[in-house]
């Protein structure tokens, strides 16, 4: 925590000044104790002098190294739980948060709304403009879910061109709006690449926690179901599984 708010430089100061202020209560301790009486201006150049010349040469490594091992740590946990092209979370760190908000909601009786979707023809949008334009998609609809989201909401790709929320302490009413907006707000978006506008629709499932649900994928695939019902019914709809 030191290094991450002073910084390597700042914090190798601050323990230097921590190294000279224990070397001079070191040695004003032992000279009375060895009855010295006062301490003289020699030993107290000596006490600080030390550790002046010492603390920094030994301490700016030891933190730069730390430093380095604490970002390897964070770009770690970073690859482990978030997927490399849109930065959202992954499907394994997503399915690991919601397993704990299944069993959150499942003790103490919460209600809790999964909603999956992806893009609709998302092959053409690959064929027609290239897959590096896909990808821009992609990277485009979850800056786009991000900033309609609320900071409680879990927000994955799920894999490929599908991706899923999580809503807790939600409503019925919150995840229908929830969905309808999300959807009519991506297919109004123009998504600039290669001096074309990409224009893409999605399908969304939702799927209510309630009592009864055995677990997260009997939950997930309720969602699924929805969605592929939505896919059925036409596309760029939102279809809601029945409790």
């Amino acid at each position: 925590m030191l290094l991450r708010r002073l910084g390597v430089p700042l914090a190798t100061a601050v323990l230097t000044f921590a190294s000279i202020l224990v070397s001079i209560i070191v040695t004003v301790v032992v000279t009375a104790a060895t009855g010295g009486g006062e301490v003289g201006p020699t030993g107290l150049g000596i006490a600080v002098t030390v550790p002046l010349i010492v603390a920094p040469l030994f301490t700016y490594q030891i933190l730069r190294l730390a430093a380095r091992l604490d970002q390897a740590e964070i770009q770690l946990q970073i690859l482990a739980t978030t997927d490399p092209l849109t930065e959202a979370l992954n499907r394994r760190h997503f399915v690991a948060l919601a397993e704990k908000e299944f069993a959150r909601a499942k003790r103490y009786s919460n209600v809790f709304y999964l909603i999956i979707f992806d893009v609709d023809d998302f092959k053409h949008i690959n064929d027609t403009y290239g897959h590096p334009a896909g990808d821009q998609v992609l990277i485009a609809l979850t800056n786009i879910c991000h900033a309609e989201s609320r900071t409680s909401d879990v927000f994955a790709r799920y894999g490929g061109e599908e991706f899923v929320f999580l809503l807790p302490e939600a409503d019925h009413e919150h995840a229908l709006n929830f969905g309808e907006r999300l959807r009519n707000i991506l297919s109004a978006a123009r998504i600039s690449y290669g001096g074309h506008e990409i224009r893409l629709t999605v399908s969304m499932g939702i799927a209510t926690y309630r009592t009864g649900v055995v677990s997260l994928d009997n939950l997930l695939t309720e969602a699924d179901d929805a969605l592929y019902r939505a896919k059925r019914e036409g596309k760029n709809r939102v279809a809601f599984q029945p409790a």
